[in-house]
């Protein structure tokens, strides 16, 4: 219950790649597909760790990623198939437009049958294609981000009204892999709440989401050269009493080209 209640209370805020697809021209392997287990979408942790049918397909246009598909995380407002149990689901996609200096994510659902209206969350870019800003069209969140002098995220700010002004410090080892986050949240109430992620088990393999940060769940593992194998979480309200506490390993495999594979989409 304290999980649940601190993933509604935490906001986790999305954390994009400082380099576009222009800047690095063709590259030599480019990812179409990574289990939900392996992402961390906004308002979770780690948003997949708990089922393997979220897979999310990556579709791309003019070298530019132009859609993002999560299969299976929609509910249709449909009965259970008799007596199983078993809810339909359908997919959700991020339809993604680029304009000069203005990235729009635009998610919808693939269903005629739920009314909805299309979220939109859009990201502004410096001179240099990092993300400096990002918006949030239904939640009105506002997070803004800074860089350090190597050009690595150092810091993110994310300000809602109705809740909490949450700021997270990004920390990088040698090799520059994220190797931790330091989470301050500070409620509308008085109360706040502080988060220690950690990113363990660094491997040498290929970064399949390097510069993938634009897609939702890909954030955390976009900034880093490998790929890290041991997330864990611990929260503390602010009496420094442990309210929650998480650690799971998700091994990252490789094919015989050396390109990762994150996680089994075959359905």
């Amino acid at each position: 219950m304290k999980n649940t209640i601190l993933v509604t209370l935490i906001t986790t805020v999305i954390f994009l790649t400082s380099c576009s697809d222009d800047d690095m021209g063709e590259p030599v392997f480019r990812l179409t597909e990574f289990n939900g287990a392996y992402a961390m979408r906004p308002g979770t942790f780690l948003s997949g760790y708990l089922t393997d049918l979220n897979c999310c397909l990556i579709e791309y246009q003019n070298g530019k990623v132009s859609k993002a598909i999560y299969k299976n995380t929609i509910g249709q407002p449909l009965p259970v198939d008799g007596f199983t149990g078993n809810v339909n689901l359908t997919n959700e996609y991020h339809e993604i437009v680029y304009q000069k200096n203005i990235v729009k994510i635009i998610k919808k659902i693939d269903s005629d049958d739920i009314p909805y209206t299309p979220q939109i969350t859009q990201l502004t870019l410096d001179k240099t294609k990092r993300i400096i800003k990002r918006t949030d069209s239904i939640s009105k969140d506002t997070t803004e981000y800074s860089y350090s002098k190597n050009g690595l995220l150092n810091e993110s700010v994310t300000y809602n009204g109705d809740c909490c002004i949450v700021t997270r410090k990004f920390y990088f080892d040698s090799n520059n892999n994220l190797t931790r986050i330091y989470e301050e949240s500070n409620y509308n109430n008085g109360s706040k709440f502080y988060a220690f992620e950690y990113f363990d088990g660094y491997d040498n393999g290929i970064n399949g989401f390097k510069n993938l940060g634009i897609i939702e769940g890909a954030f955390t593992r976009s900034f880093s050269q490998n790929n890290f194998n041991v997330y864990s979480r611990a929260s503390y309200n602010n009496e420094n009493i442990l309210q929650d506490t998480m650690r799971i390993t998700l091994n990252v495999e490789y094919d015989e080209d050396g390109y990762p594979i994150y996680g089994d989409c075959t359905e």
